[in-house]
């Protein structure tokens, strides 16, 4: 049930992993089976989105059956991987940016240590965008968090190195406008998550932005 990407197995294990034309693949709401065939020409994807309950055919395998042509029939045995990926499962992870420098237009020269730390959410929105920037049998939920949170940390210190310059807002007022830094680095997580690791940012929660007072600048 709380499967990111799960690749079918046989229920007895010395079953043979075949899938055969003409037999039953079901589907859950919120999921998409992603059928894998590969040939000496490439790799072909098929994507069967739920809820839906049906026999593979030529109808919800139309890539694959129109490559392998006449052997694509009722019984044959089709050379595929089926991965299910869950649509539906929300991932929560803490972020850290640590101590970084920070300074003010008005006075380049002095540099304030800042550190960052959040909370954020993502999923899988979009199976086809997900399999564009993912090899499925290397993916794992422990995996993907670490690139989120790689990916994150990146972002966060550059929306807020660049805040006193582009947004006007004074390092020394950081803490008491934590809403505001909030917003600025939200957007560019978003983006550049779904652009680089094709997952959707549902929230980023900035719980803490920690100016080191006692340090020289």
């Amino acid at each position: 049930e709380n499967y990111l990407v799960w690749k079918w197995r046989p229920a007895k294990k010395k079953s043979k992993a075949e899938v055969t034309a003409g037999t039953k693949i079901v589907v859950a709401e919120n999921a998409t089976a992603v059928v894998v065939y590969q040939n000496e020409m490439g790799t072909y994807l098929d994507f069967i989105t739920g809820p839906r309950d049906e026999v593979l055919s030529a109808e919800n395998l139309p890539i694959i059956s129109n490559i392998m042509g006449e052997e694509f029939r009722d019984g044959a045995v089709l050379p595929v991987v089926i991965y299910f990926i869950n649509l539906s499962r929300t991932m929560q992870t803490g972020f850290s940016v640590p101590s970084f420098m920070v300074s003010d237009p008005s006075a380049p020269e002095i540099e304030v240590p800042v550190a960052v730390k959040g909370l954020m959410s993502y999923r899988v929105a979009d199976a086809a965008e997900f399999v564009k920037r993912h090899r499925l049998d290397e993916v794992t939920e422990e995996a993907l968090t670490e690139q989120v949170i790689t990916a994150t940390a990146k972002y966060v210190r550059a929306a807020v190195v660049s805040a006193p310059s582009v947004d006007h807002l004074p390092v020394v007022e950081f803490e008491r406008r934590i809403d505001e830094i909030n917003s600025l680095v939200e957007i560019p997580v978003r983006e550049r998550l779904a652009e680089e690791l094709g997952v959707k940012v549902t929230s980023v929660d900035i719980e803490m932005i920690d100016i080191d007072e006692e340090s020289e600048g």
